[in-house]
């Protein structure tokens, strides 16, 4: 079996997202949209990265991919309870990637999962976005290996 290309792990990414209550995931080339669009949270899935590298043991190719997973949304003055229930669809979206056989369905049987998601900083949210103009912005990285 060929190996898929990034957009076809992208896509099945957002599949799987949206059977885990992230109805508006989509993937896009760039996370970014108007202030006026994040009245609703938006969850973004971007490819990022697809690394090709020759396996000399065994005469195949091994695939990289690294994918980006952004959500977002304005947040009230009084943010409290926003940025609670925010941070929990984090960690439902943290919990869905970190299930063995993530993806098993949606990938070909023999794409494995290398890493758990990746944040920048260590941080699960930008709270310096949370100041002005009071967005929510979580982004992790997700890295899958295909080997051929």
């Amino acid at each position: 079996m060929a190996a898929p290309a990034i957009t076809a792990v992208a896509d099945a990414i957002v599949t799987v997202l949206t059977s885990n209550g992230f109805t508006e995931a989509e993937r896009r080339w760039l996370p970014y949209v108007k202030l006026t669009y994040l009245a609703d949270r938006k969850t973004v899935v971007i490819p990022k990265l697809e690394t090709l590298t020759e396996d000399g043991a065994r005469s195949g190719q091994d695939r990289e991919y690294t994918l980006g997973v952004v959500i977002q949304k304005h947040v009230p003055a009084d943010l409290e309870a926003a940025v609670a229930t925010l941070v929990a669809n984090v960690e439902t979206l943290i919990a869905a990637c970190d299930v063995e056989g993530f993806l098993r369905d949606a990938t070909p049987a023999d794409a494995t999962f290398l890493d758990g998601p990746e944040f920048p900083r260590g941080v699960l949210y930008d709270p310096e976005k949370l100041l002005d103009p009071r967005i929510f912005f979580s982004a992790l990285t997700l890295r899958y290996e295909y080997l051929e």
